[in-house]
């Protein structure tokens, strides 16, 4: 996928959220019906993998993005996440992970090293 899709596809999902939370739109949702709403994307789109309808899997795979998108906006919103620092950590956590494999390292060894790194992270922001 291009940046610059990606890049308007986030603009739309701000503008959205925006949108909700200025006119109490009735899909204003809180953040936890917004992963119940995942979890029924997810189904839909699963649905349409066993029923190998490509056109309709593409569209409810979307819906998941869109979903989770629209999750990360809420909680960035509400300063539960910062929504750069998840865009950071999922670049780290998986170019660790995908090209530690070039260099014959064990996924689950590199996943134990990040878990460790998360844990002091936690720690030392609770600690604060």
């Amino acid at each position: 996928m291009k940046t610059e899709k990606l890049n308007e596809i986030l603009k739309i999902v701000e503008h959205k959220v925006t949108m909700d939370l200025e006119w109490r739109s009735w899909s204003n949702p809180s953040v936890e019906s917004a992963f119940d709403w995942l979890i029924d994307e997810i189904e839909e789109a699963k649905e349409e993998l066993v029923a190998k309808k490509k056109v309709y899997l593409e569209d409810e795979l979307w819906d998941v993005v869109w979903t989770i998108l629209r999750i990360i906006e809420l909680l960035d919103r509400d300063d539960s996440v910062d929504k750069s620092r998840i865009f950071d950590r999922v670049i780290k956590k998986y170019s660790e992970r995908v090209y530690g494999l070039d260099e014959w390292k064990k996924w689950n060894d590199i996943k134990k090293v990040q878990k460790a790194e998360l844990l002091e992270e936690q720690t030392n922001l609770e600690n604060k």
